[in-house]
């Protein structure tokens, strides 16, 4: 089978859950039966979740809209804090939005990173785009930006 993580990734940048609790944020919402976990030893080698799934159900264009906000709100991963297992990274507003610590290589600033949500505040665009052949070409594809 198709192994996408190890043909193309160097393994977590940064953070143990750089980059793969992404893919389990998205399996958490299209296909929650599938049960994934969304903790793992390391991402490349452990190889914790599919190549694809077929969701749970059709899925709509709020629910994708939902996904490319989505920081794990509702569960104990979210990182807007309150009620996850990360009570203070949301700081007092409860914002999931955070920075990287320095990267400068200063001795006196704080150092460290995040785990990368899918929402993140610095994705400046997303799109979404719709293909129904079954409508005329002039509205059957739709960019939604």
């Amino acid at each position: 089978p198709l192994d996408f993580t190890a043909m193309y990734s160097d393994g977590e940048y940064s953070h143990k859950y750089y980059s793969g609790r992404r893919s389990w944020g998205v399996f958490h919402l299209f296909a929650p039966s599938l049960g994934l976990s969304p903790e793992y030893e390391e991402w490349r080698i452990s190889n914790p979740y599919p190549f694809a799934a077929k969701p749970d159900r059709p899925i709509a264009l709020e629910d994708m809209a939902r996904a490319m906000r989505y920081f794990y709100q509702g569960t104990e991963y979210s990182q807007a804090g309150r009620d996850s297992k990360l009570p203070l990274a949301g700081g007092p507003w409860n914002s999931p939005d955070h920075v990287a610590g320095d990267t400068t290589g200063s001795t006196t600033a704080p150092t460290g990173n995040w785990e990368r949500t899918i929402g993140l505040y610095r994705s400046s665009d997303t799109y979404i785009v719709q293909s129904r052949g079954w409508l005329p070409d002039d509205v059957g594809g739709t960019l939604w930006w």
